[in-house]
């Protein structure tokens, strides 16, 4: 009897020990910026914050600012002005793994961005990109043991491409597009990418990306039903 009794107290003060952690906005800010920095050299800001049992974590006004080593010597102020940010998001909602949350760990099994704006910028002086050594403070060595990566989607992305000069920088392209990813494996540093979007350059396409490198395999595109397939 004593243990019949003592079982669902521990797991009653578990989930309260959890839920005074997560909603506390400051501890889950903070807990959310130090998880997502994980993946990226990049600066990781969040505005706030919130949790629900019933909804998971909802992060609202975040930012990814390119590594300062990747601004190249073109990047003046004023040229800076247009593409400070290559992600900036209004809403983002982390689904969480629960069991793992009893034990004091963050785990993150999903990631969903909506109305986000992603900005690619090509630097004149070499042809180089902010994406340049964006992926790289997670560790993908063979004898350690990579994070475990959650599924992402961002679903109408405004994908900005910008080309920057000494001058300034402006837009030469912009679409939008809604994209999903998911480890191609358990544990795995390879990401499977399926994206699409429309307009007037309709387009649906699949490509796997190297998360250690950021290169991206063979991938399939196609537009208004004609295949392209480049290695």
């Amino acid at each position: 009897m004593g243990i019949a009794v003592l079982v669902p107290v521990a797991v009653v003060v578990s989930l309260a020990a959890v839920y005074a952690h997560y909603s506390d906005p400051v501890y889950i800010r903070s807990a959310a910026e130090r998880y997502m920095q994980q993946f990226t050299t990049g600066r990781v800001t969040v505005g706030r914050a919130s949790f629900s049992w019933l909804d998971g974590i909802r992060l609202h006004d975040v930012a990814l600012y390119e590594p300062e080593a990747s601004s190249g010597p073109t990047s003046t102020a004023a040229s800076r002005s247009l593409d400070d940010a290559i992600f900036t998001c209004p809403h983002v909602l982390l689904e969480t793994d629960l069991i793992a949350s009893l034990w004091g760990q963050l785990t993150i099994t999903s990631v969903v961005a909506t109305e986000p704006t992603c900005s690619i910028v090509r630097n004149a002086h070499d042809g180089s990109t902010n994406l340049a050594g964006l992926i790289g403070s997670a560790e993908f060595g063979e004898s350690q043991r990579p994070l475990t990566l959650p599924t992402i989607e961002l679903r109408d992305a405004r994908v900005r491409v910008i080309h920057r000069t000494d001058h300034g920088a402006r837009v030469v392209d912009e679409q939008v597009l809604t994209v999903r990813g998911r480890p191609t494996s358990p544990d795995s540093r390879y990401y499977d990418i399926v994206w699409q979007g429309g307009g007037t350059k309709a387009a649906q396409g699949c490509t796997q990306v190297d998360l250690k490198t950021a290169d991206c395999g063979t991938y399939s595109v196609v537009y208004r039903g004609c295949r392209s397939r480049p290695s």
